[in-house]
């Protein structure tokens, strides 16, 4: 597929070492360590977190934490499908802040638009760029991380696992990933 971008929106986070998402990405984490047989304190103490963070859904976590935390989590229980799995218990439902808002849009580019434009609402680390390609009703979405250290393959396919169960739920069905492509 040729993307020839007709229109682009990009939100970039700011350039500061307090980069964060909030904690409602880990919504489902205990049930998921729990049901795995894992340590979920002793888990969240190797990255320097403490076990109420995740009471607080909109409490910012650290993005390198984050990352941090899933890929200890899947080497510590050999899982290499841990964010998967992370993401398939939350059901989409980590982008529930823009919900409403992303509801009533008259289309699902004007969703995405509307994702795009307030990204800090899930997290201040990440940069994501929407573009309307040639092709009529397809659209490109990138989600970029500022840092290598907040970039981590589990998180990675949770965000991209969110977002498409969310595309789903939020279109009752009638819109989907065509197409997922990692760099």
């Amino acid at each position: 597929m040729s993307r020839a971008p007709a229109a682009a929106i990009t939100r970039r986070a700011p350039g500061n070492s307090n980069r964060s998402i909030a904690a409602d990405f880990l919504r489902a984490f205990p049930t998921l360590i729990q049901g795995l047989g894992g340590d979920l304190a002793a888990l969240l103490g190797e990255v320097g977190l403490h076990p109420d963070i995740l009471a607080e859904a909109r409490a910012p976590v650290p993005l390198a934490a984050m990352s941090g935390l899933l890929e200890i989590s899947a080497a510590s229980l050999h899982r290499p499908d841990l964010g998967l799995r992370l993401a398939e218990l939350q059901n989409g439902r980590s982008f529930e802040p823009l919900d409403r808002l992303v509801c009533n849009a008259p289309t699902l580019g004007d969703a995405l638009r509307y994702s795009t434009t307030f990204m800090d609402a899930y997290g201040s680390g990440l940069q994501s760029d929407l573009e309307r390609t040639t092709e009529p009703g397809r659209h490109f979405l990138r989600v970029d991380f500022q840092e290598q250290s907040e970039r981590s393959p589990q998180f990675v396919e949770q965000l991209v696992l969110l977002a498409h169960n969310g595309v789903i739920r939020l279109s009752h069905g009638k819109a989907r990933a065509r197409e997922i492509w990692f760099q």
